[in-house]
């Protein structure tokens, strides 16, 4: 009796394992489940920097290691609660991912939370990433090929949004420090500038070099005046002695001359304040003026950093290169019916044999 009572549980509990369990699972895969469509598609990350073509490894040491990090950053990013809330704001992803309230497996279900829904968010999104290329593979799963390949397009446009955030404030960072040093020295530029404005508004004069060079062609005529009257004195004083009256005339000339010579000199001595000489305010504005040269300078300098700074950030700017664009399918291929069916048979079976062997063994003893 306890043999036939053996032989029947046995024979029960195959079929119910064996037989009735995987009926059952294949009749809900075929009659409640619902079809699931799939998009695919391909993209790779791509810099603007200009690989020399005569050293192969620039490659790999240029672009390698920032490539690793974009496409782990990117496939985390797809795969992340940040990108569903940032659809959500087109999808309504609690209503497309129950449209049976019959099929309870493949359904996102009832009441789902945040959490439930990144989980199931992470059972039909799919990343794989090569990490040395930048390819990145993309499949997307829905209850329509549209939703599908509508869901695929938002995440690209949704991960070339963030690479460019990335980007930007990287160069942004870059940038900052470079801009700093550029504002300081268009400060002390326009300072300079300011303090050469003031010196000759202070002096009222424009240039102390033309200025003296002015006064010095001044001097110079009269010198050459000077020298003529000399000449005519010594020619009248030969030939008609020195009693003539036209020497008295020549001397008095001569002594004007002189004695504008002499204010001419000491008028350029003390030009500009009435207390300084020229030399000391020629000496001053010599200083300003390659002061100002010096900042002029270090504001070209620094206003060229920022220019190749900037040009080496914008060809170091990422940006997805799509080279498999979304696919639309044309019929359904999820969830694999005959392969789960057959695993579904296969793991019961694999469970009542060993159910059955523990159970005979157990028996025995």
């Amino acid at each position: 009796m306890r043999l036939g009572f053996s032989r029947f549980l046995i024979a029960f509990s195959f079929l119910a394992l064996v037989i009735a369990i995987p009926a059952a699972a294949c009749a809900y895969l075929y009659k409640i489940a619902l079809d699931q469509y799939h998009s695919n598609s391909a993209f790779s990350i791509r810099t603007g920097d200009l690989i020399s073509p005569i050293i192969p490894t620039n490659a790999f040491t240029q672009i390698s290691g920032p490539l690793t990090v974009d496409t782990e950053v990117l496939q985390d990013y797809i795969l992340s609660q940040t990108i569903i809330e940032v659809l959500s704001e087109k999808y309504d992803f609690y209503e497309m991912f129950n449209r049976s309230e019959d099929d309870i497996v493949f359904a996102l279900g009832d009441d789902a939370t945040m959490e439930d829904l990144v989980d199931y968010w992470q059972r039909m999104v799919f990343v794989s990433a090569d990490s040395s290329t930048g390819k990145i593979d993309l499949e997307v799963r829905a209850f329509s090929a549209q939703d599908a390949q509508s869901i695929a397009q938002d995440i690209l446009n949704a991960c070339a949004a963030l690479l460019d955030e990335l980007g930007r404030s990287s160069r942004e960072e870059a940038l900052k420090y470079v801009r700093a040093d550029l504002a300081a020295a268009e400060d002390r530029l326009k300072d300079t500038r300011t303090s050469i404005l003031e010196f000759r508004l202070e002096h009222h004069i424009l240039d102390p070099e033309s200025d003296v060079a002015s006064k010095m062609g001044v001097v110079s005529a009269l010198q050459q005046q000077l020298a003529s009257e000399l000449v005519d004195r010594q020619t009248i004083a030969n030939f008609a002695g020195g009693g003539d009256s036209r020497i008295e005339n020549i001397d008095r000339r001569i002594e004007a001359i002189r004695d504008q010579i002499a204010a001419e000199r000491e008028d350029v001595d003390r030009q500009y304040s009435g207390e300084r000489p020229l030399s000391a305010v020629m000496t001053d504005f010599e200083g300003l003026l390659a002061e100002l040269h010096f900042m002029e300078t270090g504001y070209a300098t620094a206003l060229e950093t920022e220019k190749q700074m900037r040009a080496d950030a914008e060809l170091r700017t990422r940006y997805i290169s799509v080279h498999v664009p979304p696919t639309l399918a044309e019929s359904s291929l999820y969830p694999q019916r005959p392969e789960l069916s057959v695993a579904i048979f296969i793991f019961m079976f694999a469970f009542w044999c060993v159910g059955t062997l523990v159970y005979l063994n157990a028996t025995d003893r």
